[in-house]
């Protein structure tokens, strides 16, 4: 059952590691039970996504700057979607992982690492290991031998994936108008940088916790219940990143999966990397906002770099949901 005053769950068992034939999947209204830093459940064998119902959010910058006014545009959700309610742990992500060992985090203080996200994950590794930069077809397809690939097989969600760009700041939003969700705390590298006599890379695993990322419920959630949206690592998403969106432009997302704006084409995109959002502990505050979208550093911009700061959620569309309780 589902109202508008009924949260929906949706939980996915990775309990079983990344040998599992499969994920069993559950539905329920209760949210999960979780201590902030310890290893619950929810943030080590478990994945959990919630449901956020469909509609209309006004994007982009709405308050004038010391620049003038920025782009506003117009998205219209047409299905509803689970979206991941923390961004995939390191403990998590181990769970699902079939390349045995890999560790894609830079904070490993063992205290703490199980429930802070991976930090240094590129797109190719999550999604598509075949990627524009490379010289390879310009594809939108999920490949095998990637992270949603791995989850796809395993939960029976033929279209589980990262969130589209929109999907992504609709639930950040969490239906405000402000820059940032109402009580948002976000760390960045201004005030998140170690002492001087840490150096980073041989002591990286033994960075205390207020250095670097932090555990995924360190902060309070948004107001629709989703944690670490904005400043603790930057979040992947499933569209190209392009500037082709013009100001107050109507989008519409069909599908609810990869998105299509105004008919765009793969002719149309501009940049050979894909959208980042959240900001993170290392972006400054002017990617620390609710409409932020980021990756254009020349140096940090291709899909198969991943260093300190890039992370993921998941995404499911309701319509697939549907589909697979049917059968």
């Amino acid at each position: 059952p589902y109202s508008d005053a009924t949260s929906l769950y949706c939980v996915i068992d990775i309990s079983g590691g990344p040998t599992a034939e499969k994920y069993p999947v559950r539905y329920t209204t209760l949210a999960p039970v979780h201590t902030a830093g310890q290893n619950d459940p929810c943030k080590t064998t478990e994945l959990w996504l919630k449901r956020v119902k469909a509609g209309t959010v006004q994007m982009g910058r709405t308050q004038m700057t010391d620049y003038g006014a920025y782009k506003t545009h117009t998205c219209t959700l047409t299905n509803d979607y689970y979206l991941g309610i923390f961004p995939v742990t390191q403990a998590q992500f181990k769970n699902i992982d079939e390349k045995e060992g890999r560790d894609l985090s830079q904070f490993t203080n063992s205290l703490y690492a199980a429930t802070r996200p991976v930090d240094s994950v590129n797109f190719t590794t999550v999604r598509n290991p075949t990627h524009w930069s490379k010289g390879y077809d310009k594809t939108d397809a999920v490949a095998d031998g990637c992270i949603i690939a791995y989850l796809r097989k395993r939960t029976g969600f033929k279209t589980l994936d990262l969130p589209s760009d929109w999907q992504w700041e609709y639930a950040c939003r969490a239906g405000t108008t402000s820059q940032r969700y109402p009580g948002a705390e976000y760390r960045y590298s201004g005030n998140s940088k170690p002492p001087e006599d840490y150096e980073f890379y041989s002591e990286k695993g033994k960075w205390p916790e207020e250095y670097g990322t932090s555990y995924v419920d360190r902060y309070a959630p948004n107001p629709w219940g989703f944690y670490g949206m904005i400043g603790n690592v930057g979040e992947w998403c499933a569209n190209w990143h392009s500037t082709d969106i013009a100001e107050g432009s109507e989008l519409i997302e069909p599908r609810g999966g990869v998105p299509v704006a105004d008919g765009a084409s793969p002719s149309s995109r501009r940049y050979r990397f894909h959208v980042m959002r959240g900001g993170g502990w290392s972006k400054n505050a002017n990617h620390t906002y609710s409409y932020s979208r980021y990756n254009e550093d020349t140096w940090s911009g291709d899909d198969s770099v991943a260093f300190l700061n890039k992370g993921f959620r998941l995404c499911i569309p309701v319509r697939e949901v549907y589909d697979t309780l049917s059968k």
